[in-house]
């Protein structure tokens, strides 16, 4: 049996390309998932250089999409296949991709892809038992993928039996591989089916022809050459991968004849796969010319045969590094010519040589004899149990820590409960205490707030006779014919003060003093804003001259008339305009301004004193409030007026604001509807 060199590239191939990671992948985009699988196809058509483009070209848009990125991983490392450290680059790379469970579980299509690229590069630089170990977890993750099961793992296997010359367990897994391509609604390219299904059938007809079993070996090259019957004029799928399955056919074919002695048989497949148009890119010619010099020899055609030496010598030192096998055989042949030639003087050389060769590769391949694949599994299988084992061991542990730890913090939490408790009856004894006297101190307000009022009403009733003979003389002094007319002004201001006095004094007797039904029972009439502040103004106008300001009034172009209860309204306005002349300096000027806008009239009310600081701001509004401050006279402060101007101005659904500077002055604004 002459050695078949010709037989581990297209399984190299076929293990470097699996299809069951060129699927579509719900975490890829349609877009990208077409452009992988056209540049996977390129591949398998031989379009190396479009590939790579198109790659290229995608690769910039594949930074955040992880499963998209191991697929370029991955074909970017079997396309360097045949250079095992810059495919371990790229495998390299997609297997970081998934630093931990949470990676894995986030895209396992991608986990399932890195995995086996990861064990193609591991058999390739002779690391069996981790490949086995990257297959191993490739198998498993295969369930969480949701994908059909495509035999790509049974290829492996059959792959690594092959490589360990046994050949009838290689083509039981192929056999159990193409079996299950059959079975699997993929959606793949025609091309990619192709290279698939016909790389596979090539693969179990190889394996039983080094097994010795000729019949079953023809049986799958002839569904082998059905297969690429059908493709011919297909226009998916290209011509040279076409040409190139017809080529490896036919040249296996040749092989089975020879063995059986149908030396015309061989003859016609061997001429037939050397007719094929082929590039000569990776010494594909080599084992079918050394299949021909071999039955020339045998048929005593030794010229011719000595031409099939020669050009395969050619290829031979083309592509050394590609074909070790093929340049081994090829002295064992040609040393089996001298013979047959008479050439005895170069036979030992030629033999001696094929001898170191053939140890060479042995050697290199004896860690893959000795690798036990059953057992090699069964301890991955193992060693997987007694981690998991031991996962649970620490699980354990740690719910025993934690059962403690929660104990413990039980027993605490009781006792922290058991002392609230405790100081929540104590503290519920001191409230009831506490309670007790303030209630008697409520009690005690209440009383003493009584005999306020009863004051409080006896100085407002006894108010009135004063003011009511005020009022009388006044009206006495207006009778005089006499008196000056700005002394007659004074008189009807003086009156007019009485007046409003008086009405204040009545309207608090009849509350009772308490101010709950003084909204309801207000009276409201059309007020002229400007003749109000005309007359406010004129009144305070006595107080400024004390400490020599004066008070500008600017009136609205426009009638402001707006609805309003004219003592409430001018006690808010006397109110503002009395606080303008108390915190103004001496010699100060208070500006008073109306304007109407639309549907209300906006007052005014600016001075030049000792502003208001922000922290004041919402406070001054407060009842008896804390941030009262003494006139700039010494005035005594009491708190309560821009609080009851407030209070006014809501009444009149009006609102009232200030902007404020410190030691520079504050203007008040009040905004009231028209009528």
């Amino acid at each position: 049996m002459i050695y078949n060199g010709k037989y581990i590239l297209p399984i190299i191939i076929l293990l470097a390309f699996i299809h069951s990671c060129s699927k579509p992948r719900s975490s890829v985009s349609p877009g990208i998932s077409a452009e992988l699988n056209a540049a996977e196809a390129d591949f398998y058509a031989g379009r190396h250089k479009k590939a790579l483009r198109s790659l290229a070209n995608l690769r910039p848009q594949l930074s955040d999409k992880k499963g998209a990125l191991v697929r370029y991983y991955y074909l970017m490392a079997q396309h360097h296949a045949r250079t095992a450290d810059v495919m371990g680059l790229y495998v390299d790379s997609a297997l970081a991709l998934f630093p931990d469970q949470q990676a894995i579980d986030e895209c396992p299509e991608g986990y399932y892809c890195a995995t086996l690229a990861g064990g193609d590069h591991r058999l390739k630089t002779g690391q069996y038992a981790t490949a086995l170990d990257l297959f191993d977890k490739a198998k498993k993750t295969l369930p969480l993928t949701h994908m059909c099961d495509d035999g790509t793992l049974d290829s492996k296997l059959g792959m690594i039996y092959f490589n360990q010359k046994n050949y009838r367990h290689a083509a039981s897994y192929w056999r159990s591989c193409y079996r299950k391509q059959g079975l699997c609604d993929q959606n793949v390219s025609a091309q990619t089916d192709f290279f698939v299904k016909q790389g596979t059938l090539n693969n179990i007809g190889v394996s039983y022809e080094q097994a010795g079993m000729m019949d079953s070996a023809l049986h799958y090259y002839r569904l082998d050459h059905a297969l690429i019957n059908a493709a011919v004029g297909n226009d998916q799928i290209s011509k040279v991968s076409v040409n190139g399955a017809y080529e490896v056919l036919y040249d296996n074919l040749g092989s089975v004849h020879l063995t059986q002695s149908k030396f015309d048989s061989a003859r016609y497949y061997l001429n037939k796969c050397l007719s094929i148009p082929d590039p000569e890119t990776d010494g594909m010619r080599i084992p079918p010319l050394l299949k021909l010099a071999e039955l020339d020899i045998l048929t005593g055609r030794f010229d011719t045969a000595y031409q099939s030496f020669r050009h395969s010598k050619k290829l031979l030192n083309k592509y050394a590094d590609l074909n070790q096998n093929s340049a081994a055989e090829w002295k064992r042949l040609y040393a089996y010519y001298l013979s047959m030639t008479r050439q005895p003087d170069s036979v030992y050389h030629f033999l001696d040589q094929y001898i170191r060769e053939q140890d060479t590769l042995d050697k290199n391949s004896t860690n893959l004899f000795r690798l036990n694949i059953q057992r090699e599994l069964y301890g991955i299988q193992q060693q997987q149990s007694l981690n998991e084992l031991s996962q649970r061991n620490k699980l354990k542990k740690l719910y025993l820590i934690g059962i403690g730890i929660i104990a413990l913090l039980s027993l605490i939490i009781g006792y922290l409960v058991y002392r609230s408790l405790k100081k929540t009856r104590k503290s519920h004894q001191a409230s009831t205490l506490h309670n007790q006297q303030l209630q008697q101190t409520l009690s005690e307000l209440e009383r003493v707030n009584q005999n306020h009022v009863r004051i409080m009403r006896v100085m407002a009733h006894d108010l009135r006779n004063p003011l009511s003979g005020m009022i009388g003389l006044s009206n006495v002094l207006q009778l005089q014919d006499d008196l000056s007319a700005d002394s007659q002004h004074m008189v009807q201001l003086i009156e007019t003060t009485g007046n409003n006095a008086m009405n204040m004094i009545n309207e608090l007797l009849k509350s009772g003093l308490a101010d709950e039904k003084e909204e309801l029972e207000m009276v409201k009439q059309p007020i002229d804003i400007n003749a109000l502040l005309q007359n406010s103004i004129e009144l305070l106008q006595f107080k400024a001259d004390e400490k020599k300001q004066r008070i500008l009034f600017e009136p609205s172009a426009m009638p402001a008339v707006v609805l309003a209860n004219q003592e409430k309204i001018w006690r808010a306005f006397n109110n503002l305009i009395g606080n303008a002349v108390k915190f103004s300096h001496i010699g100060g000027e208070i500006k008073v301004g109306v304007k109407t806008t639309g549907d209300t009239v906006l007052i005014s009310i600016a001075d030049q004193g000792v502003g208001i600081p922000e922290e004041d701001r919402e406070s001054i509004f407060e009842m008896f409030t804390p941030a009262k401050k003494v006139g700039t006279d010494g005035e005594h402060p009491f708190g309560l007026g821009l609080s009851i101007s407030k209070r006014i101005i809501g009444m009149h659904q009006g609102r009232i604001w200030l902007d404020s500077e410190v030691n520079v002055g504050t203007t008040f604004y009040v905004e009231l509807p028209t009528t």
